[in-house]
């Protein structure tokens, strides 16, 4: 099933995913999430997979948490691996370090951190 975005964020920041989710479905863009979308009993890292590649984008949830997460900068590196756009949306004034500061050098960011999610 294919889906319009791939929403990669830590799991700290569930709660915030799950509204940019709401939102962007509630605009008929199908997204595609952790854990909803993974079926029971699916091993993870290849629901994650599945995921990213029947997406035609990522929608990062970017914070401290994201910046931190092994898990999230792989899901990043899948998607411009496989040319997806890239749409970072910045939920804490935070900045990108290490692999994710390469990752995301030259992408446009939406700063979701001076109004409501909504």
């Amino acid at each position: 099933m294919a889906h319009d975005v791939f929403i990669s964020y830590a799991s700290r920041d569930k709660q915030v995913a799950d509204t940019i989710c709401d939102s962007l479905e509630r605009a008929n863009i199908k997204c595609w999430i952790a854990p909803r979308d993974i079926n029971p009993g699916q091993e993870w890292p290849e629901a994650i997979v599945e995921g990213i590649n029947s997406s035609k984008a990522l929608v990062l949830i970017f914070s401290d948490n994201a910046n931190n997460s092994k898990d999230v900068a792989k899901e990043i590196y899948l998607a411009i691996s496989l040319n997806l756009d890239l749409f970072p949306v910045k939920v804490k004034n935070s900045e990108p370090t290490g692999v994710m500061k390469y990752y995301l050098a030259d992408i446009k960011w939406s700063d979701a951190t001076k109004q409501t999610l909504d």
